[in-house]
């Protein structure tokens, strides 16, 4: 697990202990595959760190658990291996906590600490760093001039695929264009950075190749880096003006979503949750070879938690 998290543990007389963890490898996911009675035993052994959470800069995972309405949320952020929860995992994950947790309502966060900082009561605003606030547009010159590099290696005489590097993309756009035609682009910055471009961005976009080879999903977590590692993306379907967004790391979005949607006059914008697969299924795509199943992805989850 990642190092540094927050509980929040509401009672059966609805009282609020909350908790700073700056070690907590291992803890949750005890919790998460031991139940209430031992979550709640360790929970209530704890020093309590009254009323404080850490921002989303510093706050890597986050459990509360609600004994008085059976709620528990929770997120867990990326290992150290490099890797973080994509959907499946989620899913996976989720299910699996519910076996062990019966009768009670199990969700995963996705807004991270603000949707824990809310659910308590506590304004959201607190936990969101100020410079979260003040994004960007990435320079539009940067977009234009950008150029995929393909780390693959053939054998030129046989034609052979010999070597692909790891790929950490921090962002993957696909475009439906008024023509119907599909197209797909990677890129090295934040999607809210290159999305805040506005509809200009579809011009730059049209000129560019698509992407030497479509991201995929990791089918296993080797940590040998053989994998692509993908931050977020998007659809923009210019025939019915929208865009859908999403991202791996659990966060608030809604000031980021605002703000592109006031970019994109007359575009609906919207967060989804799925993830790569997801952004396939919009652009009416299925590819079982770049995505990964529930049968795969709860097998990994079983075998990484045993």
């Amino acid at each position: 697990m990642s190092d540094r998290a927050n509980y929040a543990y509401l009672d059966k007389k609805q009282n609020l202990r909350t908790y700073v963890d700056r070690w907590c490898i291992g803890r949750i996911g005890t919790w998460l595959f031991s139940g209430p009675p031992e979550a709640i035993s360790d929970l209530r052994s704890m020093r309590p760190d009254p009323g404080y959470l850490l921002d989303e800069v510093w706050c890597d995972s986050a459990v509360l658990v609600d004994e008085y309405n059976k709620v528990l949320k929770f997120f867990i952020g990326p290992e150290a291996k490099g890797w973080s929860f994509n959907y499946p995992l989620i899913q996976a994950t989720v299910l699996i906590v519910r076996e062990h947790w019966v009768d009670w309502t199990v969700n995963w966060a996705y807004r991270g600490i603000a949707e824990i900082s809310e659910y308590i009561g506590l304004n959201p605003k607190f936990v969101i760093p100020k410079h979260y606030l003040n994004f960007e547009a990435i320079n539009i010159k940067e977009v234009s001039s950008y150029i995929e590099i393909d780390p693959r290696e053939f054998d030129f005489d046989t034609g052979e695929l010999l070597y692909i590097e790891s790929r950490w993309i921090e962002s993957f756009i696909t475009v439906k264009y008024l023509d119907s035609s599909i197209h797909d682009y990677c890129f090295p910055w934040n999607i809210e950075n290159i999305l805040l471009l506005g509809s200009q961005l579809l011009q730059i976009l049209q000129a560019k190749q698509s992407t030497f080879a479509l991201p995929s999903e990791p089918p296993n977590y080797r940590g040998d880096g053989s994998h692509d590692r993908i931050e977020s993306g998007a659809c923009i379907d210019e025939i019915n003006k929208k865009i859908t967004v999403w991202w791996q790391k659990p966060r608030e979005r809604r000031y980021i979503l605002e703000k592109i949607s006031r970019i994109w006059t007359g575009w609906s914008v919207e967060q989804v949750l799925g993830g790569l697969q997801q952004q396939y299924e919009l652009s009416n795509r299925n590819f079982p070879d770049l995505t990964m199943s529930p049968e795969q992805a709860r097998e990994i989850m079983r075998n990484h938690f045993r």
